[in-house]
C-alpha cells in the first residue's frame, strides 16, 4: 500500500472575517426578530435571541431591532416590512 504526503501551506489569505467588515464604511445593521407565542406571552424567557445579538455584536455588526413577537403570520409579515424599512 502507497502512502502519499503532501506538504500544503496558505500562501495569501482573503476573504475572512476581516476582509468582509474592512469592506463597508459603514456599520452593518441588523434586525433579531423572535417568534415565539409562549416567550411573546411571558412562559419562556428568549435566550437564543440574546445569544443571536450578542454574536451580531461581537462580529461588529449593530442590532438596530431586536423584537419577540407571537408566532402569527399577519403579525410576522407586518413586522418585516416594517423592519425593512
Amino acid at each position: 500500500m502507497t502512502t502519499w504526503r503532501f506538504k500544503c501551506a496558505l500562501a495569501e489569505k482573503a476573504g475572512g472575517n476581516s476582509d468582509f467588515r474592512d469592506a463597508f464604511t459603514e456599520s452593518l445593521k441588523a434586525a433579531v426578530l423572535v417568534m415565539s407565542d409562549s416567550i411573546s406571552a411571558g412562559k419562556r424567557t428568549d435566550g437564543s435571541g440574546l445569544l443571536i445579538c450578542d454574536r451580531l455584536t461581537n462580529l461588529g455588526l449593530v442590532v438596530q431591532n431586536y423584537k419577540i413577537i407571537p408566532d402569527d403570520k399577519e403579525l410576522i409579515i407586518a413586522t418585516l416590512k416594517n423592519i425593512a424599512m
